[in-house]
């Protein structure tokens, strides 16, 4: 995940304010990691689940935001053969 952190800072000039991925990602090394850089999570609190607060509007949204690009690849994967995709660069 700090490789893909760092190309987007080598890309952009500046790190992401938020950083959204599926749940696998969410160990407690990335979380730190991501703390570290001043970078904020989208992802579930780990642990024991509090009863009466529930997520907040912007873990919604950015949740939103992750669906809807991985429904985009899914169709994309379907429909127009990117599933065959294997290799991507400059050279190929």
């Amino acid at each position: 995940m700090s490789r893909h952190l760092a190309a987007y800072g080598d890309r952009f000039g500046k790190l992401p304010p938020y950083f959204v991925a599926d749940t696998k990602y969410r160990m407690w090394r990335n979380r730190a990691g991501l703390e570290a850089l001043g970078v904020r999570p989208s992802f579930k609190p780990l642990g024991r689940r509090v009863k009466t607060p529930g997520p907040d509007r912007w873990f919604k949204r950015k949740q939103k935001e992750r669906n809807r690009i991985k429904g985009t690849i899914g169709h994309g994967k379907e429909h127009f053969g990117f599933s065959r995709v294997r290799y991507y660069g400059e050279e190929t």
